[in-house]
């Protein structure tokens, strides 16, 4: 019998579009908020030795232990309150599978995932927008958070494009009038120096997703955590899968955490850069900046962000192109590189003045 796929796939999937980057050669790669620098050498050469005992042939630690022990002492929370997952996404999808019963809230614009996941997951996802200054419009999302009561509400902070944290008494706010989730998607922290950990004890419906991909420089190896009441944790762990993340990141998690200094050095690098490229952006009349607290800078042209894009790809420079409807009209999103990879940036921006004219 000939399957009829139509007849068996589920509508929601149906719609959906599988996820995707670009894939092109280029000399700086400042399109996917990643950071420049590579995990350093010898903490490199400290994982080789480690794998040279390693057993290959054994089921990882399910429980992530020794990685929840150490962010325990970090953080000062007991390690019951820490759940780690396959990169973020994965928390996302726990969350949603394990609380999705009203529905999931997020804002636009923001990261794809918190409603790609709540389709997949079967959540009916609400998606409500930034007002022009990529803030959250309090009356509509309180009203709405009212009269529908969301089991999650998924908020970046700061937040992926817009790069802006939303005011703190905003989304306390969110939290009071919430009887559902309120997840802090936190994967930016380190440079904000923001976050919502010191309330985790005082609302019982707050998450707090962290991630090892942004200031760890570990976005290879999918490592994420979460921090919230023991009760979330607990059944986090029903649905998330068995052997979740692999014993090789496990093993590179732990050896981040204790030699975390080492890669502190490529944050405060990294954040000196974005001084230095937001003020050289500003520089040019014909681009707009949007204020930062993340590793990335937002800004509009005033011309086709296509052109724009288009141009520093020719010469070797990929970026991502976000302007996908008005409210990020002609918007670009660069992530902050390395010296060198800024330089490229900045200089190819300052030879498209002709094009402005």
């Amino acid at each position: 019998m000939k399957t009829n796929f139509d007849l068996i796939l589920r509508k929601n999937i149906k719609k959906l579009k599988s996820y995707s980057t670009e894939k092109v050669d280029c000399k700086a790669k400042l399109d996917a908020n990643e950071n420049p620098f590579d995990f350093p050498m010898e903490l490199k050469e400290i994982i080789l030795k480690d794998l040279l005992k390693h057993l290959f042939n054994r089921y990882p630690d399910p429980d992530s232990s020794e990685i929840k022990g150490l962010l325990s002492k970090e953080i000062n929370i007991n390690k019951d309150r820490i759940a780690v997952g396959n990169g973020s996404d994965e928390l996302i999808q726990s969350l949603t599978l394990a609380f999705g019963t009203r529905g999931s809230l997020s804002f636009y614009p923001s990261f794809s995932m918190y409603g790609i996941i709540s389709t997949v997951c079967n959540t009916n996802p609400k998606v409500i927008s930034l007002d022009k200054n990529f803030d959250i419009d309090m009356n509509i999302t309180l009203s709405y958070i009212k009269k529908n009561q969301p089991s999650l509400i998924f908020i970046g902070y700061p937040n992926n494009p817009t790069s802006n944290s939303f005011s703190e008494d905003k989304i306390t706010s969110i939290i009071e009038s919430s009887s559902g989730l309120v997840v802090m998607d936190e994967a930016y922290s380190e440079f904000s120096k923001k976050t919502f950990l010191p309330l985790i004890n005082k609302y019982d419906n707050l998450v707090v997703l962290r991630t090892f991909s942004k200031a760890y420089g570990l976005a290879g190896c999918r490592i994420g955590y979460m921090i919230a009441s023991e009760k979330i944790v607990e059944q986090v762990n029903k649905v998330k899968l068995p052997f979740n993340l692999n014993s090789i990141s496990q093993r590179i998690g732990i050896i981040a955490l204790k030699h975390k200094r080492k890669c502190n050095k490529a944050i405060k690098i990294i954040i000196s850069e974005r001084t230095r490229l937001l003020k050289e952006i500003k520089k040019s009349s014909m681009l707009y900046t949007f204020p930062t607290e993340a590793n990335f800078i937002l800004f509009r042209t005033k011309i086709s962000s296509k052109t724009v894009f288009n141009k520093l790809l020719s010469n070797g420079i990929l970026i991502r192109d976000v302007a996908d409807n008005k409210l990020l009209k002609n918007c670009l999103r660069v992530t902050v590189g390395k010296p060198s990879e800024n330089d490229a940036f900045l200089r190819v921006i300052e030879k498209m003045k002709l094009l402005f004219v």
